[in-house]
């Protein structure tokens, strides 16, 4: 197996959890470097229940169980005024602070990690920001490629004479697309940044694949007259996607405090820039 792929498994089994968007993240990795990627995820669940074997091992023997203690005579129930507290105020936000629903201990609202037992506090936003992302991406492309060229009739008549409309909305949206791109906002959870992660790497190699082929047309046809200009274009989001991910990098340094999941990504980041 490729070094690249079994450092990255190495890094998704630090935790000794595998989450969907791991396993998303190592099957793309593994068809960029031309493994099968039923393989690499056989070989990662492979890994983790050998893992979770040896974990499992090593673990202290039971303690013996106390002889029983005789019970209390019960008491009775509190007056109404004074009802027993429910498992849902456990996870309840006051104000600035909440209570962590694993522990019990009262953390800020604005820390994404218990500070006590270190719980994770998931954003349920997370596939809101990526899903904005994609879809203003669409509306950029459909309202570009629907625009009338400008000259009226006659401006209209020549693009569709000569071929130019298509290639000129087409320039006009990857400009577009590639202003939105390094502008789009996003939160700094563990989740956002993964989900930014995958889908700008996935980007970058489809950018990637296209700037080639539109290079092989201007090295073999002199005729072609925007190739220039849409290479260039194609260049720009190809570059917009890679400061979002370095973008990616910085939030995961502001707002990731676990060094093990820090490197993680930091890892997994540097990977999508090679």
């Amino acid at each position: 197996m490729n070094p690249e792929l079994e450092k990255l498994i190495e890094f998704a089994l630090a935790d000794g959890v595998i989450t969907d968007k791991e396993r998303e993240i190592i099957r793309k990795k593994a068809e960029k470097l031309g493994e099968d990627p039923d393989e690499a995820e056989m070989i990662l669940d492979a890994k983790l229940a050998m893992q979770n074997k040896d974990a499992e091992a090593s673990a202290p023997p039971p303690s013996p169980t106390p002889p029983p203690v005789a019970t209390a005579p019960p008491t009775s129930p509190p007056p109404p005024s004074m009802p027993p507290p429910s498992t849902k105020q456990k996870s309840s936000r006051v104000g600035d602070i909440m209570t962590c629903p694993a522990c019990g201990a009262t953390v800020n609202a604005m820390e994404l990690n218990c500070s006590e037992c270190g719980h994770e506090f998931r954003n349920v936003n997370s596939s809101d920001s990526i899903e904005h992302l994609k879809s203003e991406i669409k509306k950029i492309h459909k309202s570009a490629m629907e625009a009338d060229p400008e000259g009226g009739k006659i401006g209209k008549w020549f693009a569709k004479t000569f071929g130019e409309d298509k290639e000129e909305k087409l320039c006009d949206s990857l400009k577009n697309q590639s202003n939105f791109i390094r502008n789009h906002n996003f939160g700094n959870s563990k989740e956002e940044i993964l989900d930014h992660l995958t889908h700008a790497s996935s980007q970058i190699t489809s950018y990637n694949n296209e700037i080639r082929d539109i290079q092989k047309r201007i090295d073999s046809d002199d005729d072609e007259l925007y190739d220039e200009e849409l290479l260039h274009a194609n260049q720009k989001v190809k570059n917009a996607w890679i400061t979002l991910i370095e973008q990616c990098k910085t939030k995961a340094t502001l707002g990731i405090k676990d060094e093990a999941e820090l490197d993680k990504i930091m890892n997994i980041a540097n990977d999508c820039l090679k």
